[in-house]
């Protein structure tokens, strides 16, 4: 009787390195993708070597292998994230204002992070007071496409763009 099964070594090989390279393709790129990487690595050369275990008697369950192992949640590094998603929005909130002929706008927003780590956005200000508006259309028009063009970029209800002149 041979030490180990030819086929099911093949097969787990096969399939811990398609696993591996379907999350190696959805996993963003960041500071922490290369240690993801490496750690993927080192399990399919562990598959690949598994045989050579058996024949020390050494019995390696994979299954089990993360098991103990305990995931801390950085809520520093998600809080950072959220804080780059909020500037990059309203960063592009201001460019599509002067797109729309206004320059020099303030702008806040109102916002909170939920329990899922979604922004939701409760209201978006745009203060007029000392902007200049470079359009020939009406005042009372810009205030209509701002609200409108914000409102559709945001994916927030038309009255959550408070316009103050």
């Amino acid at each position: 009787m041979p030490l180990f099964n030819m086929k099911s070594w093949v097969l787990s090989i096969i399939s811990t390195v398609f696993v591996v390279s379907l999350i190696i393709l959805i996993l963003p790129n960041g500071k922490l993708s290369k240690y993801i990487k490496s750690t993927l690595s080192l399990v399919v050369v562990l598959v690949i070597v598994s045989p050579l275990f058996k024949l020390n008697n050494i019995e390696i369950n994979f299954e089990n292998i993360f098991a103990n192992s305990n995931v801390i949640i950085q809520q520093e590094y998600i809080d950072y994230v959220n804080q780059e998603k909020i500037k990059t929005l309203i960063d592009k909130c201001q460019i599509l204002i002067s797109e729309i002929g206004v320059e020099g706008a303030k702008t806040s927003m109102d916002y909170y992070v939920d329990e899922q780590n979604t922004i939701i956005i409760l209201d978006f200000t745009v203060y007029l007071k000392n902007a200049v508006i470079n359009s020939e259309n009406e005042h009372i028009v810009i205030i209509d496409k701002l609200k409108n063009t914000l409102s559709e970029f945001l994916k927030i209800n038309k009255e959550q763009v408070v316009v103050y002149e």
